[in-house]
């Protein structure tokens, strides 16, 4: 089984569809998630893998154990859930940064794989 490990939280690909571990153990189909949760963490993977200039700030560092790969691969699912709810769910602030996260993308996918790599 895959799972993404972030301290007590994980990621597990599962035939039901994608879910997430809670702190506590519980598992949440990300469907079924609030959108706040859904929010918190595609930030937190954000913030973990994106270039330092980038981050949103406060950001707490957690020992993610898989590669950076795995981990834009499996966060584009949590994106794509979050990008498919309500804005009205979030707050002004949780809406600003979610747009300052799809605008970073958009400039780094604009970047060469060379200069991607001296970001990293």
């Amino acid at each position: 089984m895959k799972s993404l490990i972030v301290k007590t939280n994980y990621l597990i690909e599962q035939p039901k569809g994608l879910t997430w571990r809670t702190q506590t153990g519980q598992e949440l189909l990300i469907t079924e998630m609030k959108t706040s949760r859904l929010f918190f963490a595609v930030r937190m993977l954000w913030n973990h893998f994106c270039p330092e200039e980038y981050r949103i700030l406060p950001f707490k560092v957690y020992n993610i154990q898989l590669s950076k790969e795995y981990i834009v691969s499996r966060t584009h699912g949590l994106l794509e859930e979050l990008l498919n709810r309500d804005a009205n769910d979030l707050t002004s602030k949780q809406v600003s940064e979610l747009n300052h996260m799809l605008t970073c993308m958009k400039s780094l996918k604009k970047l060469t794989r060379e200069e991607l790599r001296k970001l990293y």
